[in-house]
């Protein structure tokens, strides 16, 4: 049970510091699970070692009584290794399995001893407003453009098969065929992608109740499997289909990525570096290292010398898959230590690194040599 807070500094807490989440829709069933989101803003300290801000969080739905437990309640939320000189930092708390209803809600930094923590001089905050929709409370917050992820997919989808379009016409492929199959595996793709992150994040994906991630490793392998039998099954060449497809797979990766940036998903580090972009990862918004941006950079500037490459020469199709499907592999396995997310694997990222650059060097030297495969 907990009782309206009564200390001075939760009497007089200021507004600024906290906002209520707004994450409500006409659709949603009144007996839908309800949660609470809370934005809590602050700055980092300027200097000294990466430190921990201890967060006290009390609510209480209005006009509700002190006897119904999802009516009220009083949590600690630790924010761990905040960087100095990262600049605003905004934390969003939730509390799930709420009464739905219009809340009052107090947040106030608990003092942390630890020795070498830079002093704290942080603002209690208070705010007002309604619970809302559990999975979309889930995923908002400062930064976080919910619906930017699944349009940036769509989008990178449909550029992705243009392209793919575009370049079977120019070296003799119906398209008319490859465009079903590329459809086809697409949406296979996607289960894949689903299935690939289930398999590899089982406790992210019990958490979320089997909503939360994707894997574009998963969507890969899915959606090229789909495209090789598809080819093979209409006798289609299958080196030259994968030679069209893999311009076509970058241009569709550098989009999608932009829609993990603005979507909140696969963020980076936190950083004190000025070259660092202020974004979220759903849970804490803070300046980070870019990694979405740069996946999306390094799949894009790959895109014109694969599509010039196998244009010219068609035959070439397999080694212009292998080795620019590598490199980009390459350039990911490279930002992964910027990844906020630890790795799942001990030695995976190196074996994915070492295999990746033999595939590279294999296929530019078949390149170069003029000798296809």
């Amino acid at each position: 049970m907990v009782e309206v807070p009564r200390s001075p500094a939760l009497q007089k807490a200021p507004t600024a510091a906290v906002q209520v989440v707004t994450a409500s829709c006409d659709a949603v069933p009144a007996d839908a699970p309800h949660a609470l989101g809370v934005n809590y803003w602050f700055q980092a300290a300027s200097h000294g070692a990466p430190y921990t801000v201890r967060l006290r969080v009390v609510g209480r739905r209005r006009d509700a009584g002190f006897g119904d437990p999802a009516s009220s309640f009083d949590v600690v939320r630790t924010v761990t290794d905040v960087v100095p000189g990262s600049g605003p930092v905004a934390v969003t708390l939730r509390v799930v399995d709420v009464a739905p209803g219009q809340w009052d809600v107090w947040v106030v930094p608990e003092e942390d001893d630890r020795p070498g923590a830079p002093a704290q001089d942080l603002a209690a905050g208070s705010a007002s407003g309604a619970s809302g929709f559990s999975p979309l409370v889930r995923v908002q917050g400062p930064g976080v453009r919910v619906a930017a992820w699944p349009t940036l997919v769509v989008l990178a989808a449909a550029l992705g098969v243009t392209v793919q379009s575009a370049l079977a016409g120019a070296v003799g492929l119906p398209r008319g065929r490859l465009l079903a199959v590329a459809l086809l595996a697409c949406l296979i793709g996607l289960a894949g992608a689903k299935t690939y992150y289930l398999l590899t994040h089982p406790a992210s994906g019990r958490a979320g109740g089997g909503r939360d991630g994707m894997s574009v490793q998963g969507f890969i392998i899915a959606s090229i499997t789909t495209l090789v039998l598809g080819a093979a099954a209409w006798s289609m060449p299958v080196g030259s289909v994968l030679g069209v497809t893999a311009p076509a797979l970058l241009a569709g990766l550098a989009v999608g990525r932009l829609g993990c940036f603005f979507g909140g998903c696969c963020a980076g580090r936190p950083t004190a570096s000025r070259w660092g972009v202020w974004s979220s990862d759903r849970r804490i918004g803070v300046r980070r290292v870019p990694t979405q941006l740069l996946e999306a950079t390094s799949a894009a500037v790959l895109v014109v010398p694969a599509a010039l490459i196998v244009s010219a020469n068609p035959a070439t199709g397999l080694q212009v898959f292998v080795g620019f499907l590598a490199a980009y592999i390459l350039g990911r396995q490279l930002l992964f230590p910027w990844r906020s997310i630890p790795r799942a694997t001990r030695h995976g990222r190196t074996l994915t690194m070492v295999a990746s650059g033999a595939a590279l060097v294999a296929a530019a030297g078949s390149l170069l040599a003029g000798v296809p495969w």
